[in-house]
């Protein structure tokens, strides 16, 4: 029933949580559920979660973004096959196995075991903190010959007020801790899944000259980690301006219109 009704938008209820499931459980599951589900599963401890979301126009979220960044890589003279649309890619870790919403894999990472580079994510209403769980997963995953995720971006939707908040994930360096004797320095650098950037997108009020207002712009996604290597110009980083954002939330909420 929670997966009829999300299908039909009559449920604010976003991640299942299922424990027990065997893996056999899993693939039956997997012949039934509704197109708009995300799955993460955990072999070792049988626990599967499901992410739904409630329209396919609420996962234009991420589709949108996605299309965004082939418009940026096309208007800077590259071939959309230099970076593949991989969708919602299923990867398995060492213990566990998750989709991602949209990914993107660039053509040197060719075989079907390579991660991909990037990675968005969304999410309906509240799920900061499950955003940033999926976040976290992407990025400590080790890849094949530790071929890494470098970049997640994280679209959170809330529809009471129309706005988005966007965040960048990569990994770096753990802050330094303080060095005592029963917190010894750590000689070699730990890197660490980290939110480098926060962008809220909110409406302004009626009248405003823009529909929008952006704060933490511009949106910045940087070349070398996408293509695993230096650009050559005019390629440059992916950036997003806040006109460019407030003109993604426009769309994204009048196709909910």
């Amino acid at each position: 029933m929670a997966f009829e009704n999300a299908a039909a938008g009559d449920s604010n209820q976003q991640y299942l949580v299922f424990h027990g499931v065997t893996q056999s459980d899993l693939a039956k599951i997997d012949g039934v559920r509704p197109k708009y589900t995300r799955v993460t599963y955990y072999w070792d401890v049988n626990l599967l979660i499901i992410k739904l979301m409630p329209s396919g126009e609420l996962e234009s979220a991420h589709r949108e973004f996605g299309k965004n960044i082939t418009a940026k890589i096309i208007g800077m003279g590259i071939p959309f096959r230099e970076l593949v649309d991989v969708g919602a890619l299923q990867v398995k870790g060492s213990s566990s196995s998750k989709e991602g919403d949209t990914c993107f894999k660039p053509r040197s990472r060719h075989y079907e075991a390579d991660l991909p580079t990037i990675v968005i994510e969304a999410g309906l209403s509240e799920p900061l903190a499950k955003l940033k769980c999926d976040a976290n997963w992407w990025l400590v995953q080790p890849g094949r010959n530790g071929g890494k995720v470098m970049i997640v971006v994280t679209i959170s939707i809330k529809p009471k007020d129309k706005s988005l908040q966007i965040e960048k994930w990569e990994n770096a360096l753990a802050p330094a801790r303080p060095n005592t004797r029963a917190n010894p320095a750590t000689p070699i650098p730990i890197q660490i899944p980290t939110r480098i950037q926060q962008i809220t997108i909110r409406p302004n009020a009626t009248g405003a000259i823009t529909p929008n207002e952006v704060t933490g712009a511009p949106l910045v996604l940087h070349f070398e980690k996408i293509f695993l290597r230096q650009p050559i110009a005019p390629q440059t980083d992916l950036t997003f301006t806040a006109n460019e954002l407030a003109e993604f939330a426009t769309d994204f909420w009048d196709c909910l219109k």
